[in-house]
């Protein structure tokens, strides 16, 4: 939403793939799907006493908002909210970890391509298991040789399959969605009363959305079949 009101994207547009949630229903989204910028999209998630938004605040306030300290703005607040939430869930505190730790993985290896010129140290987020901050560092400046380096960094992990899987930010966040669903699955047999079922549910869901909007697109552009299913994740599943 907030780089859609920085381009000046048409309202359906921002609007596309977004899934309402009790935090922002509907009508919130249309609503913020409507303003002409990122301060006033802000100015109005902090009306709505949405997490983490009033944090937002002073990098919306500039005259050109970077977009890049807007995400790792809303990954923090994402850490904290995820934190506060799992309280004794084993199972929930495992997950936020995990997703954590690919959003350290993948804004390392944005970093080790050159896109950003900051400090590493700055763009790390903490609440992750297992890529610690000396790591994180090591694959900044890695370059190209930082796929190779995060693999040897994760063998033997939960995520060890997922970046060995994926070469472009896409296929990452689609295989961490195959692979949370797998364990998922593990977790509802052997710890039913834990947040496994209610995850592995949301999940479902979000794997649902994010294929058929691929399917849509394939089926715009006109792609083979042959080679859209291997980029789903619900056939899998």
């Amino acid at each position: 939403m907030l780089r859609g009101a920085a381009q000046g994207a048409p309202m359906q547009q921002r609007l596309e793939g977004l899934l309402p949630t009790m935090a922002l229903p509907e009508r919130a989204l249309s609503n913020l799907a409507r303003q002409p910028t990122p301060r006033l999209v802000v100015a109005h998630l902090v009306t709505l006493a949405f997490p983490g938004a009033t944090g937002l605040i002073p990098l919306v306030s500039r005259a050109e908002p970077n977009l890049f300290e807007l995400d790792l703005a809303l990954v923090r607040a994402f850490a904290a909210r995820g934190a506060k939430a799992a309280g004794g869930d084993r199972n929930l505190r495992a997950f936020v970890a995990r997703r954590l730790d690919l959003c350290n993985v993948e804004l390392a290896l944005a970093l080790a391509r050159g896109s950003h010129e900051l400090d590493a140290s700055r763009c790390f987020v903490d609440g992750g298991a297992l890529l610690g901050l000396a790591a994180f560092r090591d694959l900044c400046g890695a370059g190209g040789d930082a796929p190779r380096r995060l693999e040897r960094v994760l063998r033997g992990t939960p995520l060890s399959a997922v970046v060995r899987e994926a070469d472009t930010p896409s296929r990452l966040e689609r295989a961490f969605l195959k692979n949370e669903l797998a364990i998922q699955r593990r977790e509802m047999r052997t710890d039913p009363l834990t947040s496994a079922p209610l995850l592995s549910f949301l999940l479902r869901i979000e794997a649902q959305s994010t294929d058929l909007r691929r399917v849509s697109w394939g089926a715009a552009l006109r792609t083979p079949g042959s080679a859209l299913l291997p980029e789903l994740v619900t056939p899998w599943t």
